[in-house]
């Protein structure tokens, strides 16, 4: 049997970014802000100091924003905006930039702001035996081999299906 690769519909999707990412190594060192779902990630330390809550026995709340978390936090701190694909769509990441690599934050981004689609997984003949996985948009957007292979899947042995719209059937029974 070939192994089907369903896209999930859109409108079924749901899905945690923090499911999809574990920030345990690195939750002293990110801090996540910004519009997108009222996003608040980060020990509340650093939390205080990017949004102006902290208060520093030599400058008070007069501080810029890198310098104080260098300061407090240490390491060296930078800011980055993570973007969708609408204006409103955004939020603010600030990381320790000697323990955050720049992979971990291009995978938060994609994410964070849900460029990404879901797909069912069936590879043997028993219909309940799928498992679901999330691809970056712009793997699917390459087509078929680049899902493969970022699944792990011979595209030879594989048949991708997505979703081309549905039809809605009203079903009758007479009036009695």
């Amino acid at each position: 049997m070939k192994t089907i690769i369903k896209k999930v519909p859109d409108e079924d999707v749901y899905y945690d970014w923090n499911d999809q990412i574990d920030l345990t190594e690195e939750k002293d060192d990110i801090v996540i802000l910004g519009e997108r779902h009222y996003i608040v990630f980060g020990e509340s330390t650093p939390v205080s100091i990017i949004e102006g809550d902290y208060y520093d026995d030599d400058c008070g709340y007069d501080y810029e924003t890198i310098e104080e978390l260098n300061k407090i936090c240490g390491g060296d701190w930078e800011e980055t905006t993570f973007r969708g694909y609408s204006q409103g769509d955004w939020c603010q990441c600030f990381y320790n930039k000697n323990k955050v690599s720049e992979g971990l934050l291009k995978e938060l981004e994609i994410y964070i702001m849900g460029k990404v689609d879901e797909f069912s997984i069936q590879e043997t003949e028993d219909e309940d035996d799928v498992y679901y996985a999330f691809v970056p948009h712009e793997i699917c957007w390459k087509g078929k081999k680049d899902i493969c292979e970022f699944l792990g899947i011979d595209p030879e042995d594989a048949t991708v299906l997505e979703d081309d719209g549905y039809v809605k059937v009203y079903n009758y029974k007479e009036v009695k």
